[in-house]
């Protein structure tokens, strides 16, 4: 629904004269004077200085501090206005507040809950709110979905995601996060639920969740709202899906940090998981165009049962005095061979992602991804599942290959990007892709199939790009090895890991 509100009224803030508008949280510092009219999609709105002119925010807060003014009309579509920290209903249209008061049967209460529909992208991965549940302390390998998805094993998917604050005092927090909905081509209903217990603004956090959901290990490539719109509109689905069933506990720790202009957030998890893995396979054919090809077949998964222990670890830095973002990301997984199960195996995930801007003019950034996986310390009957490997290729990966041509135990990618940033809504970009996916023998030491492994066996492409908004990019791609269908266009979403 929002981003239904949101999309019909871009074109009105694009054209309207002497309007800035934004596609991500904007501030107006103190003592800075603003003479326009200010529109925010997707974003939340500050305002600390002097805004001569409106201010409209859509799918987003604002918030007006005790130092800042808007002189014009003040209004926040899917979100609420702040004034000195108290809440502007009149300039409030915030579409869950008749739902809370049915709900709860109280409008002003230490308790809360938000029913949450539409396709988002990752939000931010520390928050404790609904977006949060999609990222940092979410079951690493489930399908982040919304209000509605649609793929070639599940065809149309129609749920609900809401958060329930139920405790919220100075020192505990208490959090429920409930999601489900029914894919109407497998027939079949799925659910995540979890609780958390946090302690002292997030220092300390205790909670567990149970889910019966489609899982992928395809979602760092693109997200699942990019995925169900490109399966949906151009018949092209890139995960590869099964079927996960289970429980699990975990605890963790998040720390905001912030010195002058700079802010240092950091986050650390651990959890324990129960689950039981099944196959699936396509269950339809149907998209709106390019109906004369079919979805890739989805691979079958090694069945059975695994109980594992997933660590993470999070850090990102905003350096604002050196305009640059830097974004890290760890993940550890390793199956409790102690317990009898099908599956042996260890696996880490390396992210890095740093992003420089120069003079609001260029910008520079590199994202590097290092994945391994190999076999546990089981018998020798247990094996590393197939959906553990790392493939490459396509979508988010290597640009000009195929869908998963590249598949191994081991591999990496890295993107490095120059942009030009002249104009206010978009970006030129030159984008230069590498990398490599490959099986290694640990007992030889020796990789397969990709010869001598260097800069002559490096998997390239060069692409030319540009942006929409902060988060969308057109852009054609050619690979640098060979001259066989090097081509490839592109509608992607910009994801740091």
């Amino acid at each position: 629904m929002k981003k239904i509100l949101i999309i019909s009224m871009i074109l009105t803030g694009i054209l309207a004269a002497d309007t800035v508008t934004k596609f991500k949280d904007y501030t107006l510092a103190e003592n800075d004077t603003l003479k326009a009219d200010v529109k925010v999609y997707n974003g939340s709105a500050e305002i600390n200085g002097y805004l001569e002119g409106g201010l409209e925010v859509y799918s987003g807060n604002v918030k007006i501090s005790e130092t800042g003014t808007v002189t014009g009309e003040v209004k926040a579509y899917a979100g609420k206005v702040y004034r000195a920290g108290e809440v502007d209903d009149e300039a409030s249209f915030f579409v869950v507040d008749e739902l809370k008061s049915l709900i709860l049967g109280k409008d002003k209460d230490k308790r809360s809950v938000t029913i949450e529909m539409g396709i988002k992208g990752p939000g931010d991965p520390f928050t404790l709110e609904n977006d949060d549940q999609k990222g940092f302390f979410f079951h690493n390998s489930l399908i982040r979905k919304d209000f509605i998805s649609y793929s070639k094993v599940e065809g149309l998917y129609l749920g609900l995601n809401a958060d329930f604050k139920l405790l919220d005092t100075k020192y505990v927090d208490f959090r429920m996060n409930a999601s489900g909905g029914y894919a109407f081509r497998m027939e079949e209903w799925e659910y995540y639920f979890d609780q958390k217990l946090s302690f002292f603004d997030d220092r300390l956090i205790i909670g567990g969740s149970e889910y019966r959901s489609v899982a992928s290990e395809d979602q760092r490539k693109i997200t699942s709202a990019m995925n169900s719109l490109s399966a949906f509109f151009l018949h092209q689905d890139f995960y590869n899906y099964y079927m996960s069933e289970g429980f699990g506990i975990f605890t963790g720790t998040i720390n905001k940090i912030k010195i002058g202009d700079d802010s240092h957030e950091f986050g650390v998890k651990a959890g324990v998981y129960s689950e039981n893995v099944d196959s699936l396979r396509n269950r339809t054919q149907w998209a709106l165009f390019f109906n004369g090809r079919d979805f890739t077949q989805n691979f079958d998964a090694d069945d059975g049962d695994m109980v594992e222990l997933v660590s993470t670890a999070r850090y990102i830095g905003r350096l604002n005095r050196l305009n640059t973002l830097v974004d890290t990301y760890y993940t550890y997984e390793q199956t409790l061979d102690q317990y009898d199960q099908a599956f042996s195996f260890k696996k880490g995930l390396f992210s890095a992602f740093v992003e420089s801007k120069v003079k609001n003019m260029f910008v520079f950034s590199n994202l590097f991804r290092l994945e391994s996986t190999c076999a546990g310390d089981g018998p020798d009957s247990r094996i590393v599942p197939n959906f553990k490997y790392i493939s490459m290729g396509g979508m988010g990966t290597l640009p000009g290959y195929r869908l998963n041509e590249f598949v191994g135990n081991k591999g990496f990618y890295d993107r490095f990007v120059i942009g030009f940033t002249g104009l206010e809504l978009t970006q030129f970009r030159a984008i230069l892709d590498m990398g490599e996916a490959y099986m290694t023998d640990p007992d030889k030491g020796v990789m397969e199939n990709i010869g001598d492994f260097g800069i002559a066996s490096m998997k390239t492409s060069f692409g030319l790009g540009m942006t929409i908004g902060d988060n969308y990019m057109f852009s054609i791609h050619k690979r640098l090895d060979s001259n066989k269908d090097p081509y490839q266009f592109q509608f992607s979403y910009i994801y740091n890991y």
